[in-house]
């Protein structure tokens, strides 16, 4: 029997030791014609089933238990599949210049690389990406694109965080509810109103109290409180009395530094000088460049005028001033004495109210003014 096939597009002329008829078939090829039948029978068997193989579907794929395990296998050649426990079906690419990621592609022992079927669906993370509402590719779920309606349901724990994740995000460590201790200064914006009450006692009164357990065990405390007796004064008081209440008047927080200021003078002791009926001597003078369309305000003032009774402070600038009613005193105001647009002079004077001369000789005489930009 022939070991080698030799592909012929024409039946040969003669076939050596094989006698020849008239129109060049073989002589009593009956014998001879029952047995190539039966080879080109189960040739057709052999060309339906390969048939059936590469256009009907995969009859049998090969299944291994592990990537390493795909990585090792022997036995494949270009284009098979082989299917991973848990991973999905990869294809084997011989040769291949796509890079090992020891995941999407593997080296494979006898060359080229195993490549999963859904490398190209990969999405940020190397996660396997999702279809969004509009039927689109979304990026993977399990990396930084979480969605809302991915963790409505809470199923995002923080038993699933990493830990250090929620502090290291932060940059700082947070306060426990009980236990911690603070320290630096903390820093409270204005009007936050009840949002700083911790109330005890009648619901008018709000308190912090300040409590000390000493050597003998003997208790000692005190408390800062507002609404103290129905009213908004501050009082500061500890167990043996002697209570400091400040009226709610004087509690007023308005300094940014860059709209509401201060300014001191003194003339001290030594600085000697007559004020004539009616008529001022100034302390000092000051520029304040005032925006265009807005104005400056006395918003308050401290002073000591020496004691002398007729005497007054009086706070001045280009279209107004302001006069305080005693010789010492802390006051509140709201008065307009700048207009704006320009750089406007203010000054501070001692201002004598009388009908006579008075003279101040080593009288210590000065002002604290707050004033106010708006």
């Amino acid at each position: 029997m022939p070991k080698t096939l030799n592909p012929q597009n024409t039946f040969p002329t003669n076939i050596p030791n094989f006698p020849i008829s008239g129109n060049n078939e073989p002589i009593a090829i009956e014998p001879l014609e029952n047995a190539i039948q039966a080879v080109l029978n189960r040739s057709e068997n052999l060309h339906v089933r390969l048939s059936e193989a590469e256009t009907q579907g995969v009859k049998r794929v090969r299944t291994v238990a592990s990537l390493a395990a795909l990585s090792a296998a022997t036995g494949f050649n270009n284009g098979d599949v082989c299917d991973v426990e848990g991973y999905g079906r990869y294809r084997l690419y011989n040769p291949s210049g796509l890079t090992a990621d020891g995941l999407w592609v593997l080296n494979a022992s006898g060359g080229g690389r195993w490549v999963h079927t859904l490398r190209d669906m990969r999405g940020a993370g190397n996660g396997l990406a999702t279809l969004d509402s509009s039927q689109r590719l979304a990026q993977d779920v399990r990396d930084a694109s979480i969605l809302t309606q991915h963790i409505a349901n809470q199923a995002v724990t923080s038993a699933k965080l990493a830990p250090g994740s929620v502090v290291g995000h932060l940059g700082y460590t947070p306060l426990n509810r009980a236990g911690d201790t603070m320290s630096g200064v903390l820093t409270i914006a204005t009007n936050v109103g009840e949002v700083l009450s911790l109330k005890g006692g009648s619901s008018n009164h709000g308190y912090l109290g300040i409590y000390a357990q000493s050597s003998n065990q003997n208790a000692r405390s005190a408390y800062i409180g507002f609404g103290s007796a129905g009213t908004s004064d501050l009082t500061i008081a500890n167990e043996r009395g002697g209570n400091v209440v400040i009226p709610s008047g004087l509690l007023q927080a308005r300094y940014d530094h860059q709209n509401r200021f201060a300014v001191s003078m003194n003339a001290g002791v030594g600085y000697s000088f007559s004020i004539s009926a009616n008529n001022g001597q100034t302390l000092g003078t000051f520029l304040v460049d005032i925006p265009a369309g807005k104005n400056l305000y006395v918003r308050r003032a401290r002073f000591n005028m020496a004691g002398v009774g007729a005497l007054r402070l009086r706070v001045y600038g280009n279209i107004g001033n302001w006069t305080s009613s005693n010789v010492i005193g802390d006051e509140t105001t709201d008065t307009l004495v700048g207009s704006g647009g320009a750089a406007r002079q203010i000054g501070c004077s001692v201002q004598n109210t009388s009908g006579s001369t008075v003279d101040l000789v080593n009288n210590p005489v000065f002002c604290w003014v707050e004033l106010e930009i708006r």
